[in-house]
């Protein structure tokens, strides 16, 4: 793969032979890395600064961010140890967790401080790039390009200003280092360093830090076996049998830390039902969406337009989409094999973007979508690099005019920015950005799911119901949108119609723990507490920090007498939330039951100083002390509660039965 080439092209010639430099037109100092380094991360905040404005979305940021109890808490032991134990959303990441936490401890709960980290991460991912490719090559200016056109194309998008793709910034980052550290260790071991055992070491563990963010990383000894062959040199067509077997060697600590972690991640979406089963899907099928999805990405990556989040699934291409599909790669990668004998760039730059993609190309099938945006986050280096240095050396041979070459170079990534620009408007918010997927695609269930949700959550529920039923007119096995429309339909009072779509749901994903708890509410709703109960606990079975389910759960507990069980489930939601007024409420009210007036007090009054406005809190207060006799005491919390609610007739009541007159009474209610 590096054979000499036939004819010199435009590196090898002597310095007054090459094309013209632009750079004489510049003063040296603006070709300093330090200074190209800050001008590239400046254009990559100044072009994606509007994420820091967007909100979060409906589509998974509840579970990894809004709703994340463990999250929310802030960096914490009980955090971190929860972090490396869980296999929530079906990986095992426990970084990416830790990042989270991070945030809420130092920016709090809103989104400006996890879009900024994903922002600052992508910025200094392509100030990594471009530093690498400096160091490997030699070739600034086109290390630079290669850099710019990954931090500024528009794909990149939802990788940034996506909260629940943090994966792909966190991972790119330990990714670009442990490259970095590679590269160090070739060098030092060519010059016999003791220092490159330990840029080795360091890889290593800056590797094992990726796959903690990310699994997709697996594939990334196979990219430094590729940048041995070029631009490290130590696999050459000249030295192939006997160089390869130890270079391999060198990766297997590497494969071994992939295959360790690609496997827990392949159990944990087994057991999650994350995986459709082979018998679902034949292998034709997912050989033909691979290559699908594989031509969509090259087609995306030189003409962004139509982007959407998500690209729904299809079932089965047409054959000759197929086809062509295969035809396509099958000759770019021979192309690829036989230029790159001469020109080993190309070679490491195809398989670079084949290879760092195979693990989510369709073959093995995750989800609802057939392709992401997302995924071409790494994958797409491998392009930039083949397309740069072939354009590099075509402009070198054929002596382009210099103006030439900066035109077009500022007109590329000029159009790269304002594209980018004009996406991140959809992204504002849940609204914004599933309409427009919807309107860029076609039957897209899981945006009229999330649409509905965000609906939702703004209290309207015409519309949220009115996209949940399209959902399921798409996609009528679609287990989400059966469930959501379910619990539309309990919001509207028709139970019956709800738990027949959240009892569909369950069949269709019986691992889908929203779906247990809201056929609970059904069951609440209809007074069948034994099954209610029964369904929070399959809930909390399938996930034991589902706090909702708990709480749920405590309070049908109470309701059918089993007060020990209640104030046990209770105790344990108020780990995950200790300041939460409604559980400490909840609690409190269970030991008052118990006979536990002393400890139901002290749960009354930390509900209190956690919620001053709560009347009900002040009520069962006042209860509790009436009941170990401290009138007194009972009567100024009856009157805080009357104040608080005017009309809370079981607090004139009970200060009736304390003795107190009715004017006495109406004097409190009219201090509000």
């Amino acid at each position: 793969m590096d054979a000499s080439p036939v004819k010199p092209s435009s590196k090898d010639r002597p310095p007054q032979e090459r094309a013209p430099d632009f750079r004489s037109y510049l003063p040296d100092a603006v070709w300093r890395p330090a200074f190209l380094c800050l001008a590239l991360g400046a254009a990559t905040l100044m072009v994606f600064w509007p994420v820091v404005h967007c909100a979060f979305l409906t589509y998974d940021d509840p579970v990894y961010f809004t709703g994340n109890s463990h999250v929310l808490n802030g960096l914490t032991l009980d955090g971190a140890s929860w972090a490396f134990r869980t296999g929530l959303m079906g990986n095992w990441h426990p970084v990416l967790w830790l990042s989270y936490m991070l945030d809420a401890q130092c920016f709090g709960t809103g989104p400006a401080g996890p879009h900024f980290t994903n922002l600052a991460l992508h910025a200094a991912n392509a100030i990594l790039l471009f530093l690498l490719l400096d160091r490997l090559t030699g070739a600034r200016r086109r290390s630079l390009l290669v850099a710019a056109l990954f931090a500024l194309h528009p794909l990149r998008i939802e990788s940034v200003a996506w909260v629940s793709e943090r994966k792909d910034v966190l991972s790119g980052f330990f990714a670009l280092t442990a490259l970095l550290a590679y590269g160090s260790h070739v060098t030092k071991s060519k010059a016999q360093s003791p220092k490159s055992k330990l840029f080795y070491g360091l890889s290593l563990l800056l590797f094992l830090l990726g796959l903690m963010s990310k699994p997709m990383l697996v594939t990334l000894p196979f990219v430094m076996l590729l940048l041995d062959c070029w631009p490290l040199q130590r696999l050459t067509t000249a030295n192939f049998r006997t160089a390869l077997p130890r270079l391999v060697l060198e990766k297997i600590p590497f494969l071994a830390c992939g295959l360790i972690v690609g496997a827990i991640t392949f159990v944990v979406h087994k057991r999650l039902g994350a995986l459709t089963p082979l018998s679902a899907s034949p292998i034709s099928a997912r050989l033909g969406n691979a290559l699908v999805a594989y031509t969509c990405y090259l087609g995306r990556t030189f003409l962004p337009v139509n982007m959407a989040l998500p690209y729904p699934r299809v079932e089965h291409w047409p054959p000759d989409v197929v086809a062509l599909s295969a035809l396509l790669i099958a000759g770019t990668c021979v192309a690829a094999i036989w230029l790159g004998r001469k020109q080993p760039y190309i070679f490491t730059g195809w398989f670079w973007f084949l290879g760092m993609l195979a693990p989510v190309s369709g073959m093995i099938r995750w989800g609802e979508h057939f392709m992401a945006d997302r995924f071409t986050y790494l994958p797409s280096i491998g392009l930039f690099i083949l397309l740069v240095w072939v354009i590099g050396e075509a402009a070198g041979d054929w002596r382009f005019p210099k103006w030439v070459i900066g035109a077009g170079t500022a007109l590329i990534l000029g159009a790269c920015a304002v594209c980018t620009r004009e996406q991140l408007a959809y992204w504002r918010n849940s609204e914004t950005l599933f309409r427009h997927a919807l309107a860029v695609t076609k039957n897209n269930y899981v945006a009229y799911c999330n649409l509905g949700m965000f609906f939702a959550d703004q209290g309207r529920m015409e519309e949220a119901e009115g996209c949940f039923a399209s959902a399921v007119k798409a996609n009528p096995d679609y287990a989400p949108a059966l469930n959501d429309l379910g619990a539309a339909l309990l919001h509207k009072g028709l139970v019956e119609d709800a738990a027949a779509c959240i009892q569909r749901s369950i069949q269709l994903a019986p691992a889908d723990v929203s779906a247990h708890f809201n056929l609970g509410q059904v069951h609440v709703a209809q007074v069948k507490l034994e099954d209610a109960a029964a369904d929070f606990e399959t809930a909390l079975r399938l996930d034991p920090d589902y706090v909702e389910a708990r709480e749920n759960l405590a309070a049908v507990l109470i309701r059918l007498g089993r007060m020990d069980e209640a104030v046990k489930h209770l105790r344990l939601a108020l780990r995950q939330k200790p300041d939460d007024a409604e559980i400490l409420s909840n609690l409190g009210s269970a030991l008052a039951m118990s006979g536990e007036s002393a400890r139901a007090i002290t749960c009354f009054r930390r509900a209190i100083r956690a919620s001053p406005e709560r009347a009900d809190a002040h009520f069962n207060l006042a209860n509790a002390l009436a009941a170990q006799h401290r009138r007194d005491e009972a009567i100024l919390e009856y009157k805080e509660a009357l104040r608080l609610k005017p009309d809370y007739w079981q607090a004139k009541q009970q200060l009736r039965a304390l003795g107190l007159s009715i004017p006495e009474i109406d004097a409190v209610s009219s201090r509000r």
